[in-house]
């Protein structure tokens, strides 16, 4: 008797590319939000205790990882 696999077993024909957001750091993701809702580098390092070159880097980051250029690039990138 020839077994079938299921329907769940099989490899999706439409298999999604996976999310640029899961290669950033939880700091990154967090540190991307604050700026893509509007604030500086230097309001998100008050708000933080970070530095601001430590919130430069972090989202120099996440512009490389999700291929954006700017602050208002990072609303775009689904999550």
């Amino acid at each position: 008797m020839p077994s079938h696999a299921s329907a769940s077993s099989r490899p999706s024909s439409r298999a999604r590319a996976p999310s640029p957001w899961r290669r950033t750091s939880p700091r990154g993701r967090e540190i991307a939000a604050l700026a893509a809702g509007g604030m500086t580098s230097r309001a998100i390092a008050a708000r933080l205790t970070l530095s601001v070159r430590t919130v430069d880097s972090h989202l120099a980051r996440v512009f490389t990882k999700t291929g954006v250029h700017s602050r208002e690039g990072l609303i775009a990138v689904p999550r």
